[in-house]
C-alpha cells in the first residue's frame, strides 16, 4: 500500500507540474500527511489528473494506509469486525470493519489472510466531525462540495443527484447527498 501511495503521490506531483503551473499547493492536513491539490483543472475527461490529484486526500486524521493498529487506538475495537475475503479484482484479503458510534466504516486490506491491516478505503458519516482537505465534511452544501472539487471535474454519477465523485471511480472521493448536504464521504476506489 505504500509503494502505492507514494507512486501515486509522485504521479500527482508530475500532473501538477505538467500542468502549467511551477508549484503544486500544500493543504494543512491537521497533523496528516500533506496533501497536494491540484493548481490547475483537470479536465472532466482526465481520469488519470483526477486520481493523481486525490493522492493522499483525507477526512479529518482519516486517510488510506493508516494501520489496523492506528484506527483501534483512536476509536477503540471495531464494533464489527469481518473476516478477510480474497477479492479477485485486486488479490488483496478485504474485511470490513465498523465504529458506528463514531461514524466510521473501514474496508481494511492485507496481502494475506493473516497480515497486517491497512486502510483501503473508507466512509464517515454522523457524527464524524472532520472535513477533506478542501474543507468538505458531513452536512456540507452540494454547492459547496461543487465549489470545493471544481478544478478535478467532479461529476454526477446518478440522475437523482444523490452522488458527486471527485477524483475517479478508480481512485477519489465519493460524496452522498440528502436535501442537497452531505451525508456521507467515502474515500478509495469505487471500482476496480
Amino acid at each position: 500500500m505504500s509503494r502505492i501511495f507514494l507512486a501515486l503521490s509522485a504521479a500527482a506531483l508530475l500532473l501538477t507540474s505538467a500542468c502549467g503551473s511551477s508549484k503544486p499547493v500544500v493543504a494543512d492536513t491537521s497533523g496528516a500527511a500533506p496533501v497536494l491539490l491540484p493548481p490547475a483543472h483537470c479536465a472532466p475527461e482526465d481520469s488519470e489528473c483526477r486520481e493523481a490529484a486525490m493522492a493522499g486526500e483525507h477526512v479529518g486524521w482519516l486517510r488510506l494506509g493508516l494501520t489496523a493498529d492506528d484506527l483501534v487506538s483512536r476509536l477503540g475495537p471495531p464494533a464489527e469486525k469481518g473476516e478477510p475475503e480474497e477479492w479477485g479484482a485486486d488479490g488483496l484479503f478485504h474485511a470490513q470493519w465498523s465504529w458506528p458510534a463514531a461514524g466510521v466504516e473501514a474496508d481494511m486490506t492485507s496481502n494475506t489472510a493473516d497480515g497486517p491491516q491497512t486502510v483501503d478505503g473508507f466512509t464517515v458519516s454522523p457524527p464524524f466531525d472532520g472535513t477533506t482537505a478542501r474543507g468538505i465534511g458531513v452536512g456540507a452544501s452540494r454547492e459547496a462540495v461543487e465549489k470545493a472539487y471544481a478544478t478535478l471535474g467532479a461529476t454526477d454519477h446518478e440522475a437523482n443527484d444523490s452522488l458527486l465523485v471527485a477524483g475517479s471511480v478508480f481512485g477519489g472521493v465519493f460524496f452522498r447527498f440528502d436535501s442537497g448536504k452531505v451525508v456521507s464521504i467515502f474515500v478509495g476506489a469505487g471500482a476496480e
